[in-house]
């Protein structure tokens, strides 16, 4: 027998087992695909038997390897599929974990905000509480006309001590409390008020003369003054209050008024502000 036909004889032997077991295979994978390089490492062993085959053969070879080939190409692309959807949920995994992690310091940074500030207020609460704060006081006649002063403010003042002037006394700003009679209150609680000594209103309701004081106030918190004018009015005592915060040396542009006071029959001036000289 011819050496080519011996060829032939030993092709058909393998062609029958083989697209026996490559076309189930081709079926099955064509569904469940599997991974890439399988179909070709099959291909190529297909194409060594391509050269001697009878016609009708051949044209089923060709036909499974192509279906090889097509088979190959959709596993290279489900493979990269695979891959992209696998990164893409270990990326969103790994954001996950970051935002958990950023969310759990922001949680920590806020809660330490918050804890400071608690401290820093309750450090302010207490260091306001030892001074006295923005708390003052002021001098008034009470509604028995008895010389008082009247406190203002969350904060009890401490070592209150106070200095009235009249206003047409003499003296050199920075030598208030060395002139007059300075009086020694102490401790002043919020909310109360204490009766003084020492000042008075003129008994005569129909005395035209007019009370007029200038008081250096001093206390753990700071300074602070007032312009008083009192005087009676048909009878009526009215009075006008200014309280300054002293920002340096009082009477100066710095000191800032925190507290005014002018009843309503109180003398005016031609603008309708209050008569102050």
């Amino acid at each position: 027998m011819p050496n080519r036909e011996r060829g032939l004889v030993w092709r058909d032997c393998l062609f029958f087992p083989v697209s026996v077991m490559v076309i189930p295979a081709i079926l099955y994978y064509w569904r469940h695909l599997p991974p890439p390089g399988y179909a070709i490492g099959v291909l190529g062993v297909l194409a060594a038997f391509v050269g001697e085959m009878r016609p009708w053969q051949k044209s089923i070879w060709l036909f499974l390897i192509t279906a090889l080939l097509i088979l190959e190409l959709r596993a290279i692309s489900k493979d990269r599929s695979d891959y992209a959807r696998a990164e893409h949920e270990r990326i969103t995994k790994e954001q996950d974990q970051f935002q958990n992690i950023a969310g759990g310091i922001k949680a920590t940074i806020e809660d330490s905000d918050r804890k400071y500030a608690a401290t820093i207020s309750r450090f302010e609460e207490t260091l306001n509480t030892m001074t006295g704060d923005g708390s003052y006081c002021y001098f008034t006649f009470d509604f028995g006309g008895a010389p008082a002063l009247i406190h203002r403010g969350k904060y009890t003042l401490y070592d209150l001590h106070a200095n009235f002037l009249d206003i047409k006394q003499a003296f050199i700003v920075g030598t208030e409390w060395v002139v007059g009679s300075p009086v020694t209150i102490g401790d002043f609680a919020d909310g109360s008020a204490r009766l003084i000594t020492g000042v008075h209103r003129p008994s005569d309701i129909n005395s035209a003369d007019r009370l007029g004081l200038r008081i250096f106030f001093g206390a753990r918190n700071g300074f602070w003054h007032e312009e008083y004018r009192g005087q009676y009015v048909h009878g009526e005592w009215v009075e006008a209050i200014r309280v300054f915060k002293q920002r340096g040396a009082p009477f100066s542009k710095k000191d800032v008024l925190i507290f005014e006071k002018i009843d309503k029959h109180f003398p005016r001036d031609g603008s309708g502000r209050a008569a102050w000289n």
